[in-house]
């Protein structure tokens, strides 16, 4: 294979995913890589004679396709069960002590304007190994942790500061929440909903989370922001290849198009973090300024994550 065609035949990996995407199929990266490799590099070495090899490439997609489908619901629960004894290696602790500071801040800050006391009842809905529990738990809120993975809870369980070991964890879903109605003051989730399998099951995990709330509090979602070009790119190709966290068929939500439900308003969107996650410690530092200042000007819906504030109505 020439350099030529060896640099073709790489980078041909990205029409590639782009294109099954586009037609619905929704291949892990790693897996894509893997059937593009496996056919791709005999055509690119034998030239173009062997068009049988695209077809059954296509069909194989297909078959993962189908499969895929059927098996998302519980394939995220077994992914997130065996991720969890190296989740926290798959994250940068400078960029999650960043963003755990961030959001929590963010979400005492909205929480004081509304009313809801420092003592308040939080939920975390995908709790994973509790960090944002710890943050909260260590500002006075009485928090509750409830993940889908036990092993998720059990290493939750097992980590932290001893503040936590009173923090109440639920091996249970964001789509049903073993919690009475109107139970919290407050309720949230961290990158969770781009791993519920559709738009509407994303919906009906927005509606779960409203249940629990009682009328004037809170429910915050936090995610990535995958409307800028860059960062999507990053999130769907690299992050999964280099990361296990996402497998590269997480439907994202966009700003533009959140999840609704009757029960909430959307009050606020907050856009923060322009450095992405693997940046060095001290070009965070500084860049700090410059990240402020673009977090405050017209390309703030182009950044690295987003928060939704939504309110439950007064009765």
């Amino acid at each position: 294979m020439t350099l030529t065609r060896g640099v073709i035949w790489a980078t041909g990996f990205f029409p590639w995913h782009f294109l099954l995407r586009r037609f619905g199929v929704r291949l892990p990266t790693r897996f894509s890589v893997r059937i593009y490799a496996s056919v791709a590099l005999p055509v690119g070495t034998a030239g173009s004679g062997r068009p049988l090899r695209v077809v059954a490439a296509a069909l194989l997609a297909w078959m993962w396709h189908s499969y895929s489908s059927s098996q998302r619901r519980s394939g995220t629960f077994s992914h997130f069960d065996a991720l969890a004894p190296d989740y926290a290696a798959q994250l940068s602790s400078v960029a999650r002590e960043r963003v755990v500071d961030r959001k929590t801040a963010l979400m005492a800050r909205s929480m004081e304007r509304a009313g809801i006391p420092s003592n308040a009842r939080l939920l975390d809905a995908g709790c994973g190994h509790g960090w944002y529990l710890d943050a909260l738990a260590r500002r006075g809120y009485r928090v509750i942790g409830a993940d889908l993975s036990p092993q998720q809870v059990a290493a939750a369980r097992r980590v932290g500061s001893a503040s936590k070991s009173k923090v109440p964890l639920l091996a249970a879903s964001v789509l049903d929440i073993p919690l009475t109605t109107a139970s919290m003051d407050a309720a949230f989730a961290v990158n969770v909903l781009h791993h519920v399998h559709d738009r509407a099951a994303q919906s009906h995990a927005l509606a779960e989370l409203a249940r629990v709330v009682r009328p004037g509090g809170l429910v915050f979602l936090h995610e990535i922001n995958t409307r800028n070009p860059l960062f999507r790119f990053y999130m769907v190709y690299i992050f999964p290849l280099s990361k296990r966290i996402d497998l590269g068929t997480e439907e994202w939500l966009d700003t533009r198009r959140l999840p609704t439900t009757p029960r909430l308003v959307l009050k606020e969107l907050l856009y923060f973090t322009f450095l992405p996650d693997f940046a060095p410690a001290r070009l965070v530092r500084l860049l700090a300024p410059l990240e402020k200042r673009l977090e405050r000007s017209w390309i703030a819906p182009w950044s690295a994550h987003f928060t939704a504030v939504y309110r439950t109505p007064n009765v």
